[in-house]
């Protein structure tokens, strides 16, 4: 009865895990998109002020919605 018991709370403990460690990894998932989303919003922001110091031509949409700008 007593291995009974032990075997149960090692199933609930297994699955705590599973579970926490499934959170764990859609947070990461998600801190990694949103990472990549910043990387790509400073490139891009890099990129346009690097055309701004070059003198190239900008068009006004581009400098009225700069949301446009990244996709």
């Amino acid at each position: 009865m007593n291995d009974t018991r032990i075997s149960g709370q090692a199933e609930v403990c297994l699955k705590l895990m599973l579970e926490r460690n499934n959170q764990l990894f859609s947070e990461a998932h998600r801190l990694s998109y949103a990472a990549l989303d910043l990387l790509d919003r400073l490139y891009l922001d890099w990129k346009f002020s690097a055309s701004i110091m070059r003198g190239d031509e900008i068009p006004i949409s581009n400098i009225l919605t700069p949301s446009s700008t990244y996709g």
